[in-house]
């Protein structure tokens, strides 16, 4: 299913940047500064929208609406970018994905486009932030309005994320911790899993493949690439961490579990059984 391009207003930067793309797509150059322009448009865009809240105090309230805020944003994007011709997302099994509550949901991480098409999709999903992201001007903000829970220090990303299980709601993680090296999977961290098993909560995992590195850790400005870039986001196997002896079994089980399936293709990654 091709994300649905929507009817709100883009900044005009945001416009004049993907109109950007549209040419570059011809000469297949200069694609990934022409959607690092647009998607920083619209950060800022958000985070305009979010300057509103910050008069009213912490809480659900304030942490709802802002997710809110951060789901229209990024179903706006992503609708622009299809619009454009720029991306082609398609879900598999995702038809409950609005009754996860109480379940951690573990996905890799090759783009930072996943991460906007996981929020849309998943709108209650608190997330999970890296270091890096949590200090970041651009990303910083926008997570501390949504209550999201900052990856350090550990022990507080273990029992906030085991909170939340334990309350119902929904925790997004990527275990790598930042986004996949040029294809291939990077070492999983297993503070997720002690969280899981804390909390006695499922582990929803979900396969992100994608053709291009676009947006990608260590993908450069000019490189030429391909259009649109095409995502297909797949529910996998559940896993109950009670049938673990150890956090380390069941972290190590979940990791071989995404290595066993998911491989590097010419320019992205995919599942091993569609090569």
């Amino acid at each position: 299913m091709q994300v649905m391009a929507t009817n709100q207003q883009h900044p005009p930067a945001e416009k004049t940047a993907l109109r950007c793309v549209s040419a570059r797509t011809t000469l297949g150059r200069g694609v990934q500064l022409c959607m690092h322009a647009s998607f920083f448009a619209r950060c800022a865009a958000l985070h305009a929208a979010l300057l509103p809240l910050v008069a009213l105090p912490p809480g659900p309230r304030r942490s709802a609406l802002a997710r809110n805020h951060i789901r229209r944003g990024c179903a706006a994007f992503l609708g622009r970018l299809a619009d454009s011709g720029c991306v082609h997302v398609e879900y598999e099994g995702f038809e409950g994905c609005a009754d996860w509550g109480g379940s951690l949901i573990c996905a890799n991480h090759p783009s930072l486009l996943d991460a906007l098409i996981l929020f849309s999709k998943i709108p209650s999903a608190v997330c999970v932030v890296g270091k890096t992201a949590w200090k970041d001007p651009v990303f910083a903000f926008p997570a501390r309005m949504a209550d999201y829970i900052p990856s350090e220090p550990a022990a507080r990303m273990v029992r906030e994320c085991r909170n939340r299980l334990r309350g119902g709601g929904a925790v997004l993680v990527f275990p790598e911790g930042t986004r996949t090296p040029r294809g291939a999977l990077g070492p999983f961290h297993s503070g997720y899993a002690l969280a899981a098993m804390r909390a006695e909560a499922p582990v929803r995992t979900v396969f992100i493949e994608c053709d291009s590195m676009v947006l990608g850790k260590g993908f450069a400005f000019f490189r030429a690439g391909s259009l649109p870039v095409r995502f297909r986001i797949s529910a996998g196997e559940v896993f109950a961490p009670t049938a673990a002896k150890s956090t380390r079994e069941f972290a190590a089980r979940l990791e071989g579990f995404f290595r066993e399936h998911l491989v590097r293709t010419a320019d992205g990654i995919g599942l091993r059984t569609r090569q």
